[in-house]
Order: structure tokens, then sequence, then C-alpha cells
């Protein structure tokens, strides 16, 4: 936890750079079947992803599980987390909030990272 802001952090493998989009959705959908995806919280923040990591030449160790749901760890903002992909080289990560809050989204490298930085009130 940071002050006046939670971190989100999605660290990619493989030598191309993401490019992304993110917006706040009133449903979201996965990729490729269109099935809805239930998630916690009142707010849907979803950033699709499209680039890195699509076919990698080799395994990686700890790469997070597709389709599924990660809780939060210490951030007070995000209720839980929910990865995609890759699905014809998109990626989708959606963050479940109790309400749509000013966020920033940033392009990291050595490691390349993209980093979601979403406003904290305090409440």
């Amino acid at each position: 936890m940071h002050d006046g802001f939670d971190r989100v952090v999605f660290e990619f493998s493989g030598e191309s750079l993401p490019s992304w989009r993110a917006e706040y959705v009133d449903s979201a959908a996965e990729l490729g079947r269109g099935n809805r995806i239930g998630m916690a919280g009142e707010a849907i923040l979803q950033i699709h992803v499209s680039g890195p990591s699509w076919l990698p030449e080799e395994e990686v160790e700890d790469q997070l599980a597709s389709d599924q749901y990660y809780e939060r760890d210490t951030a007070a903002l995000p209720e839980e987390v929910y990865v995609q992909g890759p699905f014809e080289a998109l990626s989708q990560y959606l963050i479940g909030l109790p309400a749509e809050v000013p966020f920033s989204v940033e392009l990291l490298e050595d490691p390349t990272r993209l980093v979601v930085d979403l406003e904290n009130r305090g409440e």
C-alpha cells in the first residue's frame, strides 16, 4: 500500500513491449467465449493488453494462471483481480473495486511491467 494510492503490477516476459487499453466497464466477458465474468466490488476496471508473452519460447515458472481470480494481498482498494489470456495475442486483466476511482497506467521496463495506480481516498 502506498500513501494516497494502491498499486497493482503485472510483469511480462519476452522482448516485446505491450500496448494496452484501460477503462471502467459495467460488466466483463471472457475473451473468445463471451461468458460473463463475475467480479467482487461495484466497479470493474478492465485492462486489455496485447503484445508480450503471447507464445513464450520458454516455459515461465511463476506465470499467473489464466482464467483465475486473485484476492487482494495488502492493498485497501482492489477486492479481487481476474486474469485471462492470452487469446489471439490479447490478455485481459480485471480489477474489482468498491467504486470507480481515478487511476493511471504506466509502462516500466527492465523488467517489463504494467503499473496500475488506483487513488485511495481512505474510504
